[in-house]
């Protein structure tokens, strides 16, 4: 997937650009044949769009929504990526950039194309302005909605007297979800939407705020038709860019004290309870199969062995009597804000009522890239969180609890992507990384958990 490709390999992004009223699509000349608009981002996520209509505009002179990316040509030994996006035209004119034409379905079989790739994609959009869209295509990822939203938002503004300094913008698109930004008169406003099985995020963050004023966004209003929620900007710094050490023991301690006060007081979530949590892990293996999700076979025989030894796991790490609670399911520290001493805990829509320990799995990988001059950073983050559990097990209780939890958490993430993730996507190349990413944890935890 090119989000992991070395950052020094070249990109190439195509724009699949149609007109904004006719069915017909935007090409340009390329020597003798004839192509895509195109662009070398410096962006290497491919769910970040902000620079691609920013290009667009820029290059072009179109001002355009991304709809989606329509997948790229990665592979192992690749030295340029091109990356195609489907994109929406919202320029108010036909113009056509500096010797570009519109190209019809009549048009594409006397029209020679640089890219057979582009060419099948011309095709299934004309098919799809035909047919319409697949029932499983994301609101998002359809034309109409983000003009839909974009006034949603600024009538939201305008309520308490707010007035938008500029159009709304795109800053990431891709089936997992979207965000925009809209700059006001009163402060920059966020919207972020989500699939379905992701979509209560406005709702918890509304019950967050209750209990911990300050320490979540502030909600402006909830879009429960949309999947979507407007925030406020954070006004703060995001964690993983400040490279301090004692902030981030402090993001995980006051973290931890966040979970151990819901511990009476669970919100409405998906439960995947501490004890019985391997219970499913055949359901698991098969779901994994038919999910088609790239895995080695002798990795996969592994998984097919490990399933006893995780209920047993789970049993110990239960009788350990740390209760479940709410685990955020996405804590990375990019996750996390601060606001001088004070963490803000953003980008909840993965959460769970699980064990509280699994949190921790995300928030210490890549350790090295966040705080690079602290080589004993983990072991001192882990202890500042655990120190919020102090009054519930003894040291030796919780070391083990910890030990135990990291296989664990693995697992709790393994089907979280498989059971409500993964099936949900039309494109899963998208995330199928993730749950690849979750079973080589669980197998790599297992082989280092002693006892």
């Amino acid at each position: 997937m090119s989000e992991f490709t070395h950052p020094t390999i070249q990109r190439l992004h195509h724009l699949l650009v149609p007109h904004p009223t006719q069915p017909a699509l935007l090409m340009l000349p390329t020597g003798d044949a004839w192509a895509w608009p195109q662009f070398a981002p410096t962006e290497a996520h491919f769910g970040v769009v902000d620079h691609i209509n920013a290009a667009a505009q820029r290059l072009f002179g179109l001002r355009v929504a991304t709809l989606r990316c329509l997948g790229d040509d990665w592979s192992p030994e690749a030295t340029c990526i091109n990356s195609l996006y489907e994109l929406e035209n919202l320029s108010a004119s036909g113009d056509c950039p500096p010797g570009g034409r519109w190209v019809t379905e009549a048009d594409l079989s006397g029209l020679f194309l640089s890219s057979p790739t582009q060419q099948q994609a011309m095709h299934a959009w004309f098919a799809e302005e035909r047919d319409g869209r697949p029932l499983g295509r994301r609101p998002w990822a359809r034309p109409g909605w983000f003009a839909g939203v974009e006034a949603w938002m600024t009538a939201q503004a305008r309520r308490p007297g707010a007035e938008p300094l500029e159009k709304a913008e795109q800053l990431r698109n891709w089936e997992r979800s979207t965000l925009l930004r809209l700059p006001t008169t009163q402060g920059t406003l966020y919207y972020k939407a989500a699939p379905a099985p992701l979509a209560g995020e406005g709702a918890l963050l509304a019950w967050l705020a209750e209990r911990f004023p300050g320490e979540v966004p502030e909600v402006v209003a909830q879009d429960p038709a949309r999947g979507g929620v407007l925030m406020r900007d954070l006004c703060a710094q995001p964690l993983s860019e400040t490279a301090d050490l004692r902030l981030f023991r402090r993001a995980a301690r006051r973290y931890g004290e966040l979970q151990r006060a819901l511990i009476h007081d669970l919100p409405e979530l998906p439960l995947y309870p501490t004890a019985g949590l391997a219970e499913p892990f055949d359901t698991l293996l098969g779901a994994i199969q038919d999910l088609a999700v790239p895995l080695e076979p002798a990795h996969l025989e592994r998984l097919r062995a490990a399933g006893p030894r995780l209920q047993a796991l789970c049993a110990e790490l239960a009788a350990c009597g740390l209760p479940d609670t709410l685990e955020h399911g996405d804590f990375w520290p990019t996750n996390v804000a601060m606001r001088g001493e004070n963490p803000v805990f953003f980008d909840v829509s993965d959460a769970t009522i699980t064990h509280p320990f699994f949190s921790l799995r995300l928030f210490l990988t890549n350790l090295s890239e966040w705080l690079p001059q602290e080589p004993h950073a983990q072991a001192q983050i882990v202890s500042a969180y655990l120190a919020a559990w102090s009054d519930l097990a003894d040291e030796a209780t919780l070391r083990r609890a910890y030990a135990l939890s990291r296989p664990l958490a693995a697992l709790h993430a393994a089907r979280l992507y498989a059971e409500r993730i993964l099936p949900a996507l039309e494109a899963r190349w998208e995330m199928e990384g993730m749950l690849q990413f979750a079973l080589h944890d669980l197998l790599n935890e297992l082989d280092g958990l002693k006892g």
